[in-house]
């Protein structure tokens, strides 16, 4: 690839990923990422009702293909401390517990009966060990009356568990939350929360959020006193997770606020709310609440990790990574917080650490994708470009519908000359998110590289029906236009450019190679004179300069401007054969000649080998 080519996509792709370091955080599929450029414009993105067309790949439609299906028999393991068991009322709850959870499709191992557990860590590690998603442990009421049940959820990390669903069900799970069962009914409804979260963990949302529908609807007919013996809260708490994950916000928030008006005192409750605001970019309302729940439980680690991602989006960043570092303190072994943290050191330009944590997400939860596609990115900034494209293939081997590993997979492609592999994710990533604008833009940028201008254009047409302030597909625009000899259209798109961008070196090139197309040579002057003094390395505003001066036969400045164009990029062909026809024009045929050689170095193209002979006659005459 040419110095100017490299360049230019590298600025491209460099934005793309200025962007993206916000980073994979939870269950966003993939992140904004404007074009080349020196500056983001800010996009609105409307729904999209017609999109150019997208042929898949065989391989990703034959993966489209298997539908991912909730297990149908979950296993739960069911614990009986001793003294329980000896307890008339508390076996037969215990029957009916174990009737009902097969009846609702459960598959129940009973625990051999002895010490029942103290603490989340341990219920978790005797629930993997049974080879269970859930875990109940039962003891004897105060009253003597019922059964006491503590659960907890388990989900196994040898399957992918999204961040959001996973962290939630986790935090604050421990044995002071709990139920007292009286009768066949609370079994039943405390039968339907299991189920609920069970849905949950496979992201089966409408039958989670039907089945915590049923929960709720038992506990509208009970008191206050016996809502709260059944932890009422928490089948609220978890539909406000399942319908925060389908973006249904307002019932969300009405959910999370019925949790903490019964439970005032739950971390779990607030913890809820605040993922609520977050997701809807409420940071200022988020922090307030994870600061609450903290408060309630000091040892709150998802608090403080979720804390510091809303101080992140904040610009807050010593904030952030106070809070990152608490939540790795109270729980080393987090993946998810490692995550956070590395995305963090990313956007503060620290790539080795950054990708230390990632590598630490990774190790801990190998089934993760989001590390994956984040260590990709920081791979990018240290020339890693084969562990970066390894790394966002795992990711979607792990998930394939992550439109945003596609997306990204695709800008290195395109930035290491893969383009029909780039064409490819490119094509999957619209597929999946046909809403993401920039994936139309780095795709119509591909085709400009494959020389498919007339596609591109219709890629950049597109992206400017659904958003006519996106400045980067009016920029590429006119670039596709200037290869098709559309100048006068290639001048209004570097004109709007410029409007939307500002003035950098590239707007004011591009307008300048413009002008120069059609004819103006004043105003191109201007503009290519400004362009240099911007960026004194802009290889490609002296070569155009220098097209310029030849057109106004000014060729002793021509001839400075082709050479500085080459010291600045002595790779790329097209200026040195630029200098060679005009020292041919010239009668300067030895300089000619040196100069065709040396394009032929660099590019094999049969014309220039004829030059190179008709050249050698006349030197050698």
């Amino acid at each position: 690839m040419s110095k100017r080519r490299r360049f230019s996509i590298f600025s491209m792709v460099l934005i793309s990923y200025l962007i993206l370091a916000v980073g994979f955080v939870y269950a966003d599929r993939s992140q904004v990422a404007p074009r080349q450029g020196d500056g983001a414009t800010s996009t609105t993105t409307p729904d999209v009702t017609q999109t150019p067309s997208t042929s898949l790949p065989p391989a990703f439609a034959a993966r489209l293909a298997v539908e991912t299906v909730v297990p149908d028999a979950p296993r739960v393991l069911l614990l009986i401390d001793e003294a329980a068991a000896l307890s008339e009322d508390a076996q037969r709850l215990q029957v009916s517990l174990q009737a009902n959870l097969e009846r609702f499709g459960f598959t129940v191992i009973i625990g051999e009966q002895g010490p029942i557990p103290e603490d989340y860590d341990t219920a978790r590690r005797l629930s993997h060990l049974n080879d269970t998603e859930l875990i109940i442990w039962g003891i004897p009421s105060d009253n003597e009356v019922g059964l006491r049940v503590h659960y907890l959820a388990s989900p196994k990390r040898d399957r992918r568990v999204t961040r959001y669903v996973d962290r939630l069900l986790a935090a604050g799970r421990t044995p002071d939350r709990s139920v007292l069962l009286l009768d066949g009914l609370d079994v039943t409804y405390f039968s339907y929360v299991l189920l609920g979260q069970y849905y949950l963990f496979y992201e089966a949302h409408d039958l989670a959020q039907s089945t915590f529908d049923q929960a709720i609807n038992y506990l509208s007919a009970l008191s206050n006193e016996r809502v709260d013996d059944l932890d009422g809260a928490s089948a609220y708490i978890y539909r406000a997770i399942s319908l925060t994950y389908t973006q249904a916000y307002g019932q969300a928030l009405a959910d999370a606020n019925q949790a903490i008006e019964i439970a005032p005192d739950s971390p779990v409750a607030y913890h809820a709310r605040a993922d609520v605001y977050r997701r809807q970019d409420a940071f200022d309302l988020s922090i307030p609440d994870y600061q609450r729940a903290i408060e309630l439980d000091l040892t709150y680690a998802s608090a403080y990790g979720n804390l510091g991602n809303s101080y992140k989006s904040m610009g807050n960043y010593e904030q952030a990574m106070t809070s990152q570092n608490k939540a790795l303190q109270l729980d080393p072994e987090d993946p998810f917080a490692y995550n956070d943290r590395g995305i963090l050191f990313f956007d503060q330009g620290n790539y080795g650490s950054a990708i230390a944590d990632y590598t630490r997400s990774i190790e801990l939860f190998d089934n993760y994708e989001y590390p994956y596609a984040n260590r990709a990115n920081a791979y990018f900034y240290v020339d890693g470009y084969e562990q970066a494209i390894e790394d966002y293939s795992r990711a979607i081997d792990i998930d394939p519908y992550f439109s945003g590993a596609y997306y990204g997979r695709g800008r290195i492609y395109l930035y290491t000359d893969e383009y029909f592999l780039a064409i490819d994710d490119y094509d999957v990533s619209i597929f999946l998110r046909p809403d993401y604008l920039p994936a139309y833009l780095n795709r119509g940028e591909t085709k400009n590289q494959l020389r498919h201008y007339d596609e591109a254009v219709r890629d950049f047409d597109y992206i400017l029906e659904q958003n006519p302030y996106f400045a980067y597909a009016y920029y590429n625009r006119g670039k596709s236009h200037i290869m098709l000899e559309n100048y006068d259209q290639a001048l209004h798109d570097f004109q709007r450019a410029y409007d939307l961008i500002g003035e950098t070196y590239q707007t004011r090139g591009r307008r300048g190679q413009a002008y120069l197309r059609v004819g103006d040579y004043k105003e191109a002057l201007e503009d290519l004179n400004r362009a240099i003094e911007l960026n004194p390395q802009y290889f490609d505003g002296y070569h155009w300069r220098g097209n310029l001066y030849e057109e106004i036969e000014d060729f002793d400045a021509a001839i400075a401007d082709y050479t500085r164009a080459i010291q600045l990029d002595p790779n790329d062909p097209h200026m040195l054969y630029d200098r060679a026809t005009l020292y041919e024009r010239l009668r300067e045929y030895e300089l000619a000649l040196a100069d065709f050689r040396a394009y032929r170095e660099l590019d094999d193209w049969d014309f220039v080998e004829y030059r190179i002979r008709q050249l050698e006659e006349i030197v050698n005459e």
